[in-house]
């Protein structure tokens, strides 16, 4: 209201100045009336000023819109103070922090040790010797798994030595360590002797044993056999029967082998020569042969000493 009134008094003083109510008006009566207007404007917008802070402090400011409202409780939300460190924040059961909930869970228990039951009815026991022979499924080791085994065996002095050994094997038992079995497979001869250097650890027995399995081999065995999964196997003793009669036969297979490496080196005649010359091969291909022989005597004699 005020405003109007001042703005309408204002613009008769104009009109007037400018000679449409009088004339006579001089150019120093105008700019005075100007100047009138002017004061009366900013007078007018610093009471408008006045009024809305008065009505925004008496609780008449319009509510936010819906948007803004997210907005704002977000911003709520981000600038409540939180704990430097939430892993550190008090319990509230915690009498140090003067907690009083009461309800909450208590500490989780240790799992029970369900396997061990199963592990101390095996007869044997862990720590004996397995009752060989025995039938069940083969696995493998990845790539130098043994090896790691191997250096950790030998650390701890768990192993000695097996030179003849053409491969490592994992048992079921701890009694197992260091000693030599042989294995066969499906329509195949025995092979060996295998190494045992590891065994199967305590809680892994119950899952091995409703799988039947019975040995782990090496990788480069495994690539040998053409592993693709677990096969069927039976582990012999190193001083079975069975295992004897294949070492046996296995020393007879390489000094037959090396005999006919002897003869094909020895028994070279050159082509194309002339009579003299072939007696003269001949003659070098017995000599070759004899010491051969002789050579072959001592290794087998060298392994029946070895063997007794």
């Amino acid at each position: 209201m005020l405003l109007t009134v001042v703005l309408r008094a204002g613009r008769v003083s104009c009109l007037h100045c400018f000679g449409l109510l009088g004339k006579g008006c001089g150019i120093q009566y105008r700019m005075n009336c100007m100047r009138q207007i002017r004061v009366a404007l900013i007078g007018s917008f610093l009471l408008f000023i006045c009024t809305a802070g008065v009505g925004l402090a008496e609780g008449e400011a319009p509510p936010p819109s819906p948007s803004d409202s997210g907005i704002a409780a977000a911003i709520v939300i981000e600038s409540a103070p939180q704990p430097a460190n939430a892993d550190t924040a008090a319990a509230p059961n915690d009498p140090a922090s003067g907690g009083t909930d009461t309800d909450s869970a208590p500490e989780p228990l240790p799992e029970p040790e369900t396997w061990r039951p199963v592990v101390n009815s095996l007869r044997p026991g862990y720590w004996e010797a397995s009752i060989l022979p025995v039938r069940g499924l083969a696995m493998y080791y990845n790539p130098g798994v043994f090896q790691r085994v191997l250096d950790f065996r030998y650390k701890n002095d768990h192993i000695s030595e097996c030179a003849e050994c053409i491969g490592y094997v994992a048992l079921l038992r701890a009694g197992d360590i260091d000693r030599r079995v042989w294995l066969q497979r499906e329509g195949e001869m025995l092979e060996g002797p295998f190494w045992v250097v590891d065994v199967a650890a305590g809680k892994d027995i119950p899952r091995l044993l409703s799988e039947n399995w019975i040995v782990d081999v090496d990788h480069a065995t495994a690539m040998r056999w053409r592993m693709a999964g677990p096969i069927p196997v039976t582990v012999y003793a190193a001083d079975s029967p069975e295992a004897e009669a294949a070492a046996a036969a296995q020393a007879s297979a390489t000094q037959t082998l090396a005999l006919i490496e002897t003869v094909y080196k020895c028994a070279i005649v050159p082509l194309e020569s002339h009579a003299y010359q072939v007696l003269d091969a001949l003659a070098d291909s017995a000599t070759c042969l004899i010491s051969g022989q002789s050579d072959l005597a001592d290794g087998s004699a060298d392994a029946e000493t070895a063997n007794d």
